[in-house]
This record gives structure tokens, sequence and C-alpha cells, in this order.
């Protein structure tokens, strides 16, 4: 049975991941240029290039060659940073701000088309049991409870490959 589970998940991961790929390429982005602007949003859209190397899970010669991208594209900005003269800030632009509306409208609406065959109650439950997978929850008191990777398997959902970015990243887009 787990291992029907599991195959589940990670052909519904994939058929997220899909989705989303081609909405990004419609509007010109990689999947790690995203990954990027979501956290850069996240933390009041701006952040050193090593700490959004950190979060990204990559090299900070990796991560300078996202920010090179997204400049180019005019969706951020390189700013110097106040604290510390020697660092510089990736900082999100209004049109780096404006596209992360459009992602999250397009992410709605691939969910939507997903997630709208099931009712209101089962995407209730299937958000617990994901919950409860990602140990933030336990399912009726008996589920898998946080830190019990040996109940969840490896802790992560499928196609949580990025350090919980995508396909369903932590917080929308």
């Amino acid at each position: 049975m787990t291992a029907r589970l599991a195959d589940l998940l990670l052909r519904t991961a994939r058929r997220l991941r899909r989705a989303e790929a081609k909405e990004l390429s419609a509007l010109g982005l990689t999947h790690g240029q995203a990954r990027a602007l979501r956290v850069l949003n996240r933390r009041d859209g701006h952040m050193r290039i090593s700490e959004l190397a950190e979060r990204l899970e990559i090299v900070p010669r990796s991560a300078t060659t996202v920010v090179d991208m997204l400049e180019q594209a005019g969706l951020l900005e390189r700013r110097k940073d106040p604290d510390d003269r020697r660092a510089v800030l990736a900082a999100l632009t209004v049109a780096g701000h404006e596209l992360l509306g459009r992602m999250r409208e397009e992410r709605r609406v691939a969910a939507d088309t997903l997630f709208g065959r099931l009712s209101e109650a089962q995407q209730q439950e299937l958000v617990l049991l994901l919950e409860a997978l990602q140990g933030n929850k336990a399912v009726g008191g008996t589920g898998v409870a946080p830190g019990d990777a040996a109940a969840a398997g490896s802790g992560k959902a499928a196609g949580d490959q990025t350090g919980g970015e995508s396909p369903g990243d932590r917080e929308s887009a």
C-alpha cells in the first residue's frame, strides 16, 4: 500500500511540476529563477546573494548566475547592503513583484484545475494528510508526529527535492 501511495503522490507532484514549468516558460522563467523570486519575496523582497544561495541550496556562483539573469530581465536589482558595505543585496523590483502576482494566479489556476475534481471536504482532508506527512500535524491524534521520519518515510513529500520550495512552496508564490 505504501508503494502505491508513494507512486500516486509522485505522479501528482510531477503533474503539478509540469503544469508549473509550462506556465513559467510562458512567463520567460526557469524553475530556479521562480524559486529565487519566491524566496526573495518571503524575505521582504531583498537579501544577500550568499543567503539566497543558502536558502535555494545552491552554490553562491549559481546564485549569482540566477541573480544576473533576473537582473537582466528587470525583475530584481543589486543594492549595497546598508549594514555591510562589502555585501550586495538582491532586491525585487516593481516588475518582479508584479510577476510574482501573475505567478500566484497561474499557480492558483493550475491547482484549481487539478484539485477542483475533489469536493471541499476531500480537499480539506487531503490538506490534513499532507500536513501530517510534512510533520506539521498529526491526523486524529494517531498520525505522523513532528520529527517522526520513520513513520513518514523520509519526512518530505514526494517531489520535495528542493528544500520544500516546489511544486507547492511552503507558502504561495
